[in-house]
């Protein structure tokens, strides 16, 4: 798994994200996170409150403070954050 910054400037930033397994990440109060996912196979999300199947094309608003997410499976994702 790595990720790679796309875009980082004074409004939002952006990263390319390759996951070979599983990766974790925190979604805190300061901003909302989107998630695209580019490529998913048998890819899921998971945070305190829900898991959701991932596939290719879906897009995901995560709000802030939620907290802990879970991406499992195979997946490349842009991950978006202010």
């Amino acid at each position: 798994s790595y990720a790679k910054a796309l875009c980082d400037c004074p409004y939002f930033r952006t990263s390319k994200l390759v996951v070979k397994s599983d990766i974790s990440f925190t979604v805190d109060k300061k901003s909302f996170t989107c998630l695209l996912f580019t490529d998913a196979y048998e890819a899921s999300l998971t945070t305190s409150v829900s898991t959701l199947d991932i596939s290719k094309g879906d897009c995901i608003f995560i709000p802030a403070g939620t907290g802990e997410v879970k991406v499992c499976g195979k997946a490349d994702f842009l991950l978006c954050e202010i």
